[in-house]
């Protein structure tokens, strides 16, 4: 009687196995029951003086951008480090300057939708908009030329003429 017992417990377990163990790879797979998977969380490092005003109300506008962690840096040296690497000519600087994914340079109020855009590009970019950000242009700056675009217009294909 033990072992009828022991044999059909086994049977049992072994049945249960037989139908958890795929549910349950599915689940895993599939993430269901689990958090949601997010997509990538871009960096942004703000390099900026604590006494503009303007600076301050952007990088408050950029943490709505979903997938963004702000870094703010106040240091004049190190900013004024990371401008001259990135040779931004004078005509072009603004009150402040970031460094998105330590992969593109922006200097200036960048418009939020190209903000959004460059966080998509693979390819290092160095831009600028020495005006706000509802001005109707921003610059892509490369060794050799300078390159007017328009915020409405695609980055990607503004781009693609470097």
């Amino acid at each position: 009687m033990l072992l009828n017992r022991y044999v059909k417990n086994r049977r049992i377990l072994l049945l249960s196995l037989i139908f958890l163990v795929p549910i349950l790879i599915f689940m895993v797979f599939t993430n269901i029951g689990g958090e949601k998977t997010s997509e990538k969380i871009h960096t942004i490092i703000v390099y900026y003086s604590e006494d503009c005003g303007c600076c301050v109300d952007y990088i408050e506008k950029l943490k709505e951008i979903e997938g963004v962690k702000i870094v703010s840096i106040i240091n004049r040296t190190e900013w004024l480090n990371i401008r001259s690497k990135y040779s931004i000519p004078e005509k072009y600087v603004s009150c402040h300057s970031m460094l998105i994914d330590n992969r593109h340079f922006v200097e200036g109020h960048l418009q939020f939708n190209v903000v959004k855009q460059l966080l998509q590009l693979e390819k290092p970019l160095v831009l600028s908009n020495p005006d706000h950000e509802d001005s109707p242009k921003y610059y892509i700056i490369t060794r050799d030329k300078i390159i007017r675009c328009r915020s409405t217009e695609d980055l990607g294909q503004c781009a693609s003429s470097i």
